[in-house]
């Protein structure tokens, strides 16, 4: 799926691939299997021709769960993320052709919308539609990034009989709002090509509140310090300000969170408040897996402008109230 125009020219016949999917199911002991509609969970291992002689082949490894849609378990929607490898990156010398991606190890994410036929008690189909996407966060350019558009036919088998499973209403009470405070960081290059990994660092303060066994919101507002900003050629020409009050942005946030008690999955999409660097947009979006204690908070995720990614980031928060 060519995202940018410039990109067409690395397309040379359609994408051919293969899927090994290894998925445990949820049997009832945890409360969000039930809040789920139990769930199956695990790695789908995915080798994917890319059908271009400057992209070579992709494997990933993508840890995920897999969630009906409906009562009748009939229509299905999987999700998850993991390590990806790309066979042939950007090379200045041996591989220039590829702009689309500039380091071999990256992130895989990939969604699926599939059903499920059987075909026996422990045999059944499952045809589908996916996306799968590399990238490596604008930790090392060109980082356009790779999206590839699967149909999808697998072949499942149930090693064992499945225990009879009924969903229960487990209680759920209302969460008192949580504020915490915490920091996240990364690195990111910029052009020229190879240069330097500048530190792109997060301070900031969230509330969030809990109000269904699923869902929980919130609202963040912090500063976000790229120094990587003062250095980038401005679009438009007049070259970089070497301000370094460019580099920093103050911001807010409106968060959406998935539990699966302790871990997490957020969504935020921010606005900068009145930046001095303005080429990015104002608007920004972060995916946040995270794990949960009592007090601690860590996690890992994305944050990128649109389509574009920025930056990918590791955190930690305190609760304070």
């Amino acid at each position: 799926m060519p995202h940018h125009n410039d990109m067409h020219y690395l397309i040379d016949g359609h994408i051919r691939g293969i899927d090994l999917n290894i998925m445990r199911h949820t049997l009832g002991n945890r409360d969000w299997h039930h809040w789920y509609n139990f769930p199956t969970w695990g790695v789908n291992i995915t080798a994917l021709n890319l059908a271009s002689p400057h992209l070579g082949y992709g494997v990933s490894a993508i840890f995920n769960a897999d969630f009906s849609l409906d009562k009748t378990r009939k229509l299905f929607l999987k999700a998850g993320i993991g390590p990806g490898f790309i066979e042939k990156p950007f090379d200045q010398d041996d591989n220039f052709q590829n702009s689309a991606i500039g380091s071999q190890l990256n992130a895989a994410l990939a969604i699926e919308l599939h059903t499920e036929i059987p075909l026996s008690s422990r045999l059944s189909l499952k045809p589908g539609i996916a996306i799968h996407h590399f990238s490596n966060g604008a930790f090392k350019i060109p980082n356009s990034g790779i999206n590839v558009a699967l149909l999808k036919l697998v072949v499942a088998y149930n090693s064992g009989p499945l225990p009879e499973r009924i969903r229960e209403n487990r209680a759920f009470t209302s969460t008192k709002g949580e504020l915490h405070i915490g920091t996240s960081a990364g690195l990111k290059e910029i052009l020229p090509i190879g240069g330097t990994k500048y530190p792109v660092v997060n301070l900031f303060a969230i509330w969030q509140k809990r109000f269904t066994p699923k869902s929980g919101f919130g609202i963040e507002a912090g500063v976000n310090y790229n120094s990587s900003l003062q250095y980038r050629e401005k679009e438009g020409g007049g070259g970089a300000s070497n301000l370094g009050s460019d580099n920093y942005r103050a911001y807010l946030a409106l968060s959406h969170t998935l539990h699966f008690d302790p871990v997490a999955f957020r969504i935020q999409a921010g606005s900068y408040v009145a930046p001095a660097f303005k080429d990015d947009g104002v608007i920004f979006f972060r995916y946040h897996l995270i794990y949960q204690w009592t007090k601690f908070q860590v996690f890992t995720g994305l944050k990128s402008h649109f389509a574009k990614a920025d930056s990918i980031e590791l955190g930690l928060t305190y609760r304070i109230l």
